[in-house]
């Protein structure tokens, strides 16, 4: 439950750009840093995953856009 409940966090704070960057260096680092590398295969595989933290800022283009706009 506490897990779901930071996955949920995070989800609302990526809606801020710099967050969700840094939550992406951090995935990044952490797949260098143990040798692995990030691939497509490994996209998905995390509590919150590479994957969701392009999507969301993917979402914040969208809401930037709309609020410059």
């Amino acid at each position: 439950m506490a897990c779901m409940q930071a996955v949920v966090g995070k989800v609302f704070v990526s809606l801020l750009s710099p967050s969700a960057f840094t939550f992406a260096a951090d995935l990044i680092g952490q797949y260098e840093g143990s040798g692995e590398g990030l691939h497509w295969s490994n996209l998905w595989t995390d509590p919150y995953p590479m994957g969701a933290v392009l999507f969301m800022l993917a979402i914040d283009i969208k809401l930037y856009s709309l609020l410059a706009w």
